[in-house]
């Protein structure tokens, strides 16, 4: 981390943040792991603090994936399939081919 950089100074602080909320659900869960948090901390303190970081820039790329996919789409623009094929409809899905026979259009005028 740069600290020369506020903006990466607040990104990793958010990061670390957010793994460290992620870290204490957990806790929670399993109160059983707080002495071997207690002691990392004591131990290697800059280590776990890295570690929290990263957890939490997984976590906000996570979330950020999620909202994409299930509430814009993801990289398809429109909500809707570009075709849907029916069981009953006489459009076949593009390309095809069909060799040995011929195919004729009429226009008429509605």
């Amino acid at each position: 981390m740069n600290i020369n950089n506020p903006l990466q100074t607040i990104q990793t602080s958010f990061h670390t943040a957010l793994g460290a909320v992620s870290e204490f659900t957990a806790l929670l869960q399993e109160p059983q792991k707080l002495t071997n948090y207690l002691t990392q901390i004591q131990q290697k303190p800059d280590q776990l603090f890295q570690d929290l970081a990263v957890k939490g820039k997984n976590m906000e790329q996570d979330m950020t994936s999620f909202f994409k996919n299930y509430f814009y789409g993801g990289d398809n623009k429109s909500p809707y399939p570009k075709y849907i094929e029916r069981a009953d409809g006489q459009a076949f899905n593009q390309p095809y081919d069909i060799k040995g026979t011929k195919m004729y259009g009429f226009v008429v005028e509605g």
